[in-house]
């Protein structure tokens, strides 16, 4: 039912919204260059998206034609894309093998604070393949290129966790977290070295710290539920994992771990029987709202 003067109204329109948002809509034509070139080269395992939407040379052109239209606008990536991208390609690649021929000739093309970047992101694939003193070395260098910056003090504190110095990790991290409170990845990344060093404890208490001055921080549930689970607190563990499901808008699985947080209490804390009943309560209220909406 939908025919082509749709889909070309739908680039008008994202051509549109980029460049009130501030983004280069000439983007967009590279885009889809990049589509057309995968989708002449894989013809087998086409994406959906390809098949329903095909990339005519008709619709580039237009859409290149509407793009010349706005002003260029001109776009400095901040250290913090480079830096995050240079993690990605390290860590989270679709094709791990090839990371390393990708991240050096990054490095051997780039300069400056961006090939910094790049030389991290070397540095975690080091660590990852359990190079840890070649990792340590090199992101010792890139704190010396780019210093006071949490994503490389932090990457220090993982390589040295990686490589069996966890008491050391755990003090550098407490140290850049107090610089840098507002660094959430920072809080995660201590939170997780203290449990895999059997300091619960502590985790539990930074934890709880943080959920003070800001309880919508819903990553730190589920680390809240680990830290409860080792320390044998079960019920406490289930009102956590509640809490994050019913951020998640799961109010249904929420409640069912909060039965089970009832019955892992059974009442031996008052405290816990009244707070997880008064929350049942309210998930209830926001489940049926929720229904009368859908209706």
């Amino acid at each position: 039912a939908y025919s082509r003067d749709f889909e070309r109204e739908a680039d008008a329109i994202g051509i549109g919204l980029m460049a009130e948002g501030g983004f280069d809509p000439r983007a967009m034509a590279t885009f889809f260059d990049k589509l057309q070139r995968f989708n002449i080269v894989s013809s087998k395992d086409v994406p959906e998206f390809l098949r329903t939407h095909p990339l005519s040379y008709t619709r580039v052109a237009e859409s290149e034609s509407r793009i010349n239209t706005y002003p260029p606008i001109s776009h400095e990536s901040s250290i913090d894309y480079h830096l995050a991208k240079a993690r990605l390609q390290a860590l989270f690649s679709d094709r791990p093998e090839d990371s390393r021929a990708i991240i050096e000739s990054r490095i051997e093309s780039t300069q400056g604070a961006e090939q910094a970047a790049w030389r991290y992101g070397l540095a975690l694939l080091l660590m990852e393949e359990q190079f840890h003193s070649q990792a340590a070395e090199l992101i010792a260098e890139v704190d010396l290129a780019i210093p006071d910056t949490p994503q490389v003090l932090a990457a220090k504190y993982e390589i040295q966790h990686h490589s069996g110095n966890s008491s050391e990790a755990i003090d550098g991290y407490a140290e850049v977290l107090d610089r840098f409170p507002d660094a959430d990845y920072l809080r995660i990344a201590y939170v997780e070295t203290l449990l895999e060093a059997d300091q619960a404890e502590e985790a539990k208490r930074v934890i709880r710290h943080r959920l003070r001055r800001q309880p919508d921080d819903y990553a730190l549930f589920p680390l809240l539920a680990r830290a409860n689970v080792k320390l044998g607190s079960l019920a406490e563990a289930h009102q956590a994992s509640a809490e994050y499901d019913a951020a998640m808008g799961r109010y249904e699985k929420a409640m069912a771990s909060l039965k089970l947080a009832l019955r892992e209490n059974a009442n031996t804390s008052q405290y816990i029987t009244q707070s997880v009943n008064a929350r049942i309560t309210e998930l209830e209220q926001l489940t049926a709202n929720r229904k009368l909406r859908e209706e």
